[in-house]
């Protein structure tokens, strides 16, 4: 299941009151924000107007082919004391794919859970794309961005989310994604565009865990409840 997530730029967009603004085009990982998931008490990461960086959706494929050497088979005949001779050349292609694969399990998704991988979950921490706070909805994969609009705008700052643990992704990858930050009426704000397997969940992407404890947390991290997803869901931080 493959979701692209796309960060514009937009200038101040009012929301019942409330001023939406995107903060400017800089990466600061130094500072805390009390509404996000980070390496502390808040989350650092990418600001809004940046596109969030990270892995392809989880079930993205890339697919390589080459073509091989060339086999020869040489046929004679004699007929009458003149010999013919056919050759007959064969060209072998060989194609690879790497293939991460879809998450299995179920997805906390506030009142609702829902059923990867044949569901993802709308997540809207802010209620900015519904209108209320800590709301999410299942809704058929692959994510439909009319219908799950992660866009910083009016109607959008919601989150994809395809897993809510490694523990639900295939061996060898993890469950994560990362924070971005944008500024709404002078707060600094924090969200997830998709949360997804990916093959590399280094910082600044956040990983997510299934319960405190859990040995997925990179050194020196826990396992802890996201600020920023439903309950229920865990993230790796200090």
């Amino acid at each position: 299941m493959n979701t692209t997530s796309s960060l514009r730029s937009f200038g101040w967009i009012v929301l019942g009151g409330l001023a939406l603004g995107v903060a400017g085009c800089s990466v600061d990982l130094g500072q805390v924000f009390e509404s996000g998931d980070g390496q502390g008490n808040g989350g650092s990461g990418t600001t809004a107007s940046t596109t969030s960086q990270g892995g392809g959706g989880a079930g993205g494929a890339v697919s390589s082919g080459g073509t091989g050497g060339t086999t020869g088979s040489t046929t004679s005949s004699t007929t009458s004391g003149t010999t013919t001779t056919t050759t007959t050349t064969t060209t072998t292609t060989t194609t690879t794919s790497t293939t991460i694969g879809d998450p299995m399990g179920q997805l906390a998704c506030g009142q609702d859970t829902c059923q990867a991988p044949q569901d993802i979950c709308c997540w809207d921490r802010w209620g900015i794309g519904t209108g209320d706070q800590f709301s999410g909805q299942c809704q058929n994969a692959p994510a439909d961005p009319n219908n799950c609009n992660t866009t910083v705008e009016q109607g959008g700052v919601q989150t994809i989310i395809e897993c809510t643990a490694t523990s639900q992704c295939p061996a060898g990858t993890f469950c994560c994604g990362d924070v971005v930050q944008f500024d709404a009426g002078g707060q600094q704000l924090s969200y997830y565009p998709i949360v997804e397997c990916r093959a590399m969940c280094d910082w600044p992407a956040r990983r997510m865990c299934s319960q405190q404890g859990d040995p997925i947390c990179e050194q020196g991290t826990t396992c802890k409840q996201s600020q920023l997803l439903p309950q229920g869901v865990f993230v790796c931080g200090q």
